[in-house]
């Protein structure tokens, strides 16, 4: 289940979105304040442009979705499941994330960026039916190192073929 993420889901978000295993895979990797959190959330709820979401399976929060648009009906996606979700939970998160985009009539086509050292989501990507659009080389530094983003599209009409 898809809903709107609200100030009750806040406090556990932050620890999903601060644990290692996430915050490594992330653009930006720092440990998120409450307070840069909470101000994070207020500016969601005010931008019409920008979509928070919260998953649920069997009543249990499992996860984030955030669409933000990037121009007419192309919009940005970000995710991430709880550190301790059940195996397959991403999957059908990100399946019902993007029948709710795409049903809303807002968006005909979502891009998802993926650093160049997270093989996991360029697979997911790929299973969801998104094609490798092009590459930013050596455009994301960590650590003194530089890394590639690879950009993934996926369009509508590929979506209601797919699902």
């Amino acid at each position: 289940m898809i809903d709107f993420l609200q100030e009750k889901d806040l406090k556990k978000v932050l620890f999903w979105r601060n644990h290692k295993d996430i915050r490594h895979f992330m653009m930006n990797e720092k440990i998120i304040k409450s307070a840069d959190h909470y101000q994070w959330f207020k500016n969601r709820v005010q931008d019409r442009s920008t979509y928070a979401l919260i998953y649920s399976e069997g009543g249990i929060q499992s996860g984030v979705i955030t669409f933000t648009k990037l121009k007419k009906n192309i919009y940005e996606w970000g995710f991430y499941t709880d550190p301790n979700a059940p195996k397959g939970t991403g999957m059908r998160m990100g399946q019902e994330a993007l029948n709710f985009i795409f049903n809303s009539g807002k968006a005909s086509q979502i891009v998802g960026r993926v650093l160049d050292f997270n093989p996991r989501s360029k697979e997911f990507h790929l299973k969801l039916g998104f094609k490798e659009d092009s590459v930013d080389i050596n455009q994301y530094e960590r650590d003194n190192k530089k890394f590639n983003i690879y950009n993934y599209v996926l369009k509508k009409e590929n979506w209601s073929t797919i699902v």
